[in-house]
């Protein structure tokens, strides 16, 4: 997709677990689950066996790695780069600035996480899966670890 913060095209992905008996002609409720900063997708089938057991699709999207870290530093912008009010004076300098805020010039001393616009990766990929499934549109659901609940709650404001 094409960052609408950046302009740069950019990878975004996500998996889907689909209940074993799913029926198109059935509407399904959707969890979307948000992994924390910095984590492997290792934790994203949290929701798996809800799915199965009560009949809700699943969807993990991946935040983003636009920094120059080993092992890789998955984020989520939930609207707070360059800003300073959410650290203190005394804080750590942050010890990298991920490309994307580079790019927009936003890298603060409290800055820790990615500028690309995750908000528009959350509309084309909701979008996405109401083409691709058959989805009850008042029954979606997100839930968020760390840094996925920060955006989460960005995304209801």
């Amino acid at each position: 997709m094409r960052d609408p913060a950046t302009d740069d095209d950019v990878l975004r992905t996500y998996a889907v677990n689909v209940p074993a008996t799913y029926d198109p002609n059935k509407k399904y409720p959707v969890i979307y689950w948000f992994h924390g900063w910095s984590d492997m997708p290792t934790d994203r089938f949290l929701f798996d066996p809800i799915g199965q057991e009560n009949g809700v699709i699943t969807v993990y999207p991946m935040g983003m790695n636009d920094e120059d870290t080993v092992p890789p530093r998955y984020s989520w912008n939930f609207g707070d780069a360059n800003h300073t009010n959410t650290c203190t004076s005394q804080s750590e300098p942050a010890s990298s600035c991920y490309n994307s805020c580079k790019k927009l010039n936003k890298c603060s001393r409290c800055n820790w996480a990615t500028c690309t616009d995750d908000v528009a990766f959350v509309k084309i990929l909701i979008e996405r899966i109401n083409r691709d499934y058959c989805v009850d549109d008042k029954k979606l659901y997100m839930s968020g670890a760390s840094n996925g609940g920060m955006f989460v709650y960005y995304l209801a404001s």
